[in-house]
């Protein structure tokens, strides 16, 4: 059998790793199992401390493998440039250190984008969510998915994003003439916003598509860049004022933007024991958008202790697990976008 070169590779992984030992392996298997054979993996090590780099070393005698690295640590947003710079394929794709796919995505979404159109800029799956033994915790997004998002117009599709970030970075693949057209990642942005940003600005311009099954796994675990949920909307004021200085038909939707801004808040301090501190935001949120019900019974439950914090939990879990969320025809019927549902 013809054994596979980066020269082949029409399609590049780019793993931004820091100090990640533990996951790095899996991370990189996961990409090298696809059934998708041409393709190469760009990992940037940006200033590992750890044995990162020589869990990735192990991996070097795969031809597809290459190791960049940052002689100091400068962020996920500067490594993901650094691995764009270093690839070379006509798709490009992101993949966190300590997550994975499933052996089918590369393939599938391949398929999407060779068979559509050249404005199709980006497709993405929904991804599952697994502790550390790899048990499922439920779909990372769900219902926050808009039905019939491939068919939306370019408006409401960015409407429907600025609201809510239902698109995971680790779930997309993206047309490399997109991504030149519509700019790398933001340097700037440190918090864990910049794939957000991302996406925000290609479905302003581009379309997307969306394969109904979960093509990627997010490993939730204490050392989760995206449990930290304070560093990770530090950023968005300025995110969402910068679009809507760029975009003005998302004006109207700003109440509802800064009121889930400080809900986030609420939900990082009562998660970590301070009521006091979520209570306030959770006020916050109702002055910003006073005709959203949820943070009015957010409120409430935080006089209710232990048993307000379980329910809200149980009601996460839920909707993990689409347990009564969906209908059939759910993604390929009429569009709904978070902004037509007051309970969201």
């Amino acid at each position: 059998m013809k054994e596979h070169t980066a020269k082949d590779a029409r399609v590049s992984v780019i793993i931004p790793c820091y100090n990640g030992e533990p996951f790095i392996g899996s991370a990189i298997e996961s990409v090298l199992s696809q059934t998708y054979p041409h393709l190469e993996v760009i990992v940037v090590d940006d200033g590992s401390r750890d044995g990162s780099e020589a869990v990735v070393s192990g991996f070097l005698n795969d031809p597809r493998v290459v190791l960049v690295k940052h002689e100091e640590n400068r962020g996920i947003p500067a490594a993901r440039n650094t691995g764009i710079r270093s690839s070379r394929g006509q798709y490009l794709s992101f993949l966190d250190q300590d997550d994975s796919w499933i052996p089918t995505k590369t393939e599938a979404q391949v398929s999407m984008l060779d068979g559509g159109s050249t404005s199709l800029g980006m497709v993405f799956s929904d991804v599952v969510m697994v502790d550390d033994s790899g048990v499922s915790l439920g779909l990372a997004q769900g219902r926050e998915i808009p039905r019939g998002i491939g068919d939306m117009s370019r408006h409401r599709r960015l409407r429907a994003l600025y609201l809510r970030n239902f698109i995971p970075l680790i779930s997309v693949l993206i047309r490399r003439t997109c991504l030149d057209d519509v700019g790398w990642f933001d340097e700037s942005i440190r918090g864990g916003m910049d794939d957000y940003e991302l996406c925000l600005r290609i479905v302003a311009d581009w379309d997307i598509g969306f394969i109904d099954e979960p093509l990627a796994a997010h490993r939730v675990h204490e050392g989760s860049y995206s449990k930290d949920t304070e560093r990770l909307v530090a950023d968005a004021p300025r995110v969402m004022d910068r679009l809507v200085r760029q975009y003005p038909f998302l004006e109207d939707l700003r109440p509802r933007r800064q009121a889930r801004y400080h809900v986030a808040l609420a939900r990082h301090h009562r998660d970590a024991g301070n009521v006091i501190a979520a209570r306030e935001e959770l006020r916050r949120a109702t002055a910003d958008d006073p005709l959203w019900l949820m943070p009015y019974a957010s409120y409430v439950l935080t006089f209710t202790g232990g048993i307000g914090h379980r329910l809200l939990a149980l009601r996460r879990r839920l909707r993990r697990h689409g347990l009564g969320t969906t209908s059939p025809g759910a993604r390929s019927g009429h569009p709904r976008t978070t902004e037509d549902d007051p309970s969201k």
